[in-house]
């Protein structure tokens, strides 16, 4: 029999990051940063925003922390126009 199908971890038997290690925040973290260059409604960028920053609280230092903080302020007046 092969093994679990493409994506699904080893260990869990669910899909998701846990075959990446310590790799995983840094994966996550260019996943969020991407995702928050994308153009999308505003609910839904308030909420990358949301997950972005409390990722970089539980994860992150103090200076990426206040870089995704720096980004949000920068969409806010970009899409307000200020």
């Amino acid at each position: 029999m092969a093994g679990p199908p493409l994506g699904v971890c080893n260990q869990c038997g669910r899909t998701g990051l846990c075959d990446l290690g310590v790799w995983a925040p840094r994966f996550l973290r260019h996943v969020l940063e991407r995702a928050v260059t994308q153009k999308l409604s505003t609910h839904k960028m308030k909420s990358l925003f949301k997950k972005f920053l409390s990722f970089e609280e539980t994860h992150g230092t103090p200076e990426l922390v206040t870089n995704v903080r720096q980004l949000a302020l920068n969409y806010v007046e970009a899409s307000t126009g200020t």
